[in-house]
């Protein structure tokens, strides 16, 4: 694991230890003699989202008095690792980002806040909030939704006579049509491990299409990566396109693709509609579409629809007013509109939606509204804790760091890993 991430954890826990020698004010008002502020820790790498949640945080602050401390540490793997150090030194963040589907781990080792029965949870509709329940309490909430799309350059694909594809054949032969003409065809930032696991997320999807339970057969040992033709393939596929990249993907960060792909230097960048206001924000002149990644098979596409931006309570926070009141705000009219005017992204709050949405969300909403989707939830009991960081954070951006060896290779140590991760979790 990285450097940075070994001294971070070192000082979270120093930190930890300090304040763990004070006296916790009975009451919930943090350390005795002192009114602590409500620790807010998050990955959002985007700055609108950023700029979203101050807003949030100081409106309450000079509505209600509550004082919010907000940290942000952008790798969502270094994340979980800083998340789980400051459980275990028994100081966890008062408010946790992320959607309950991913950390149910969490939830069911007692470390986040039932909060089924506080008021702002009306703000939502039942379907949606129903993705947020765990053994039917929900523990958390949604802001806004979200897509793994493929952007591309429109003006680049019309100089070149390119559709959008419906195959993933198609797709290829656009990677090669661009190359051929001295275009870099794909944006891929890799040297951030988790956009390469967001990039082979999409084959996920692909698969769960095809075969709701698979995450369920594999998390409960019933089956096995290896078992699933699918998955092979959609390694296959990944490995595919990863070839189609110029320059050095591993060597690229993520804010350095969105912006080779913004500036025309790229012509497509597969990323999450988290990006469109970055990408805007970068080239507010810039005529951008998005499509899902397509399937060997037009019906086999679909894209990942989930709720995006979350937000979790902790079990042991102090603080339970304060996040009440902020939880409240972020969910209302007012402050659920201004986050979509903010960041471009399509609401999940009740009865709020996009003003002018961009052509890049339009593209987004038509996809949802073409029911190509599998919406990411609780239901498909997606890989969470070490299972997670073994699919999503190791094998995703390994296979294709190293093809010295072969996909039936990898995916055999993968099973093996993936497995230990699953028994050490208790669903084996």
């Amino acid at each position: 694991m990285k450097k940075t991430i070994s001294v971070l954890l070192f000082l979270v826990l120093i930190g930890s230890l300090a304040f763990a020698g004070g006296t916790r004010d009975a009451r919930g008002g943090g350390a005795a003699g002192a009114a602590r502020p409500t620790t807010i820790f998050h990955h959002m790498g985007e700055q609108a989202k950023r700029d979203g949640l101050q807003e949030w945080a100081d409106f309450v602050t000079r509505r209600d008095g509550h004082r919010y401390e907000i940290t942000v540490i952008t790798d969502p793997v270094e994340y979980r690792a800083v998340m789980r150090t400051k459980m275990a030194a028994g100081d966890p963040a008062d408010v946790k980002f992320g959607a309950v589907r991913d950390y149910v781990d969490w939830v069911r080792a007692g470390h986040i806040a039932d909060i089924t029965n506080k008021p702002y949870i009306a703000n939502f509709e039942p379907d949606i909030i129903d993705g947020f329940r765990v053994d039917g309490r929900i523990y958390g909430i949604p802001v806004d939704f979200g897509l793994l799309m493929v952007f591309y350059n429109k003006d680049i694909f019309a100089r070149h006579n390119l559709q959008v594809p419906k195959t993933y054949a198609e797709f290829l032969n656009i990677c090669r049509v661009l190359r051929d003409n001295g275009i870099n065809p794909l944006a891929l930032g890799f040297a951030d491990g988790w956009t390469a696991g967001v990039d082979f997320m999409q084959e996920w999807f692909i698969i769960l299409n095809q075969h709701p339970t698979f995450f369920q057969q594999i998390n409960t040992g019933q089956r096995r990566f290896a078992d699933f033709p699918e998955f092979r393939r959609a390694v296959e596929r990944s490995r595919e396109r990863f070839a189609f990249a110029t320059g050095n993907p591993f060597g690229t960060n993520n804010d350095q693709s969105i912006q080779m792909f913004a500036s025309g230097r790229a012509a497509m960048l597969p990323n999450g509609t988290w990006s469109v206001a970055t990408v805007m924000e970068l080239n507010p002149r810039g005529n951008f579409g998005l499509f899902a990644m397509p399937g060997d098979r037009e019906i086999e596409t679909a894209a990942r629809l989930f709720t995006d931006d979350c937000f979790m309570a902790s079990s042991r926070t102090t603080n339970m007013d304060a996040i009440t009141a902020l939880f409240s705000h972020m969910t209302s009219p007012e402050g659920a509109q201004s986050w979509a005017d903010r960041t471009m992204l399509i609401p999940a709050v009740r009865g709020v939606t996009l003003r002018n949405p961009p052509p890049m969300v339009a593209d987004a909403e038509a996809q949802i509204r073409s029911g190509r989707t599998v919406f990411a939830d609780v239901t498909i009991d997606p890989p969470t804790g070490e299972m997670f960081d073994v699919l999503f954070g190791r094998f995703s951006p390994d296979f294709l760091a190293d093809q010295s060896r072969t996909i039936d290779q990898w995916i055999a140590q993968l099973d093996i890993e993936y497995a230990a991760a699953a028994r050490a979790a208790g669903r084996q």
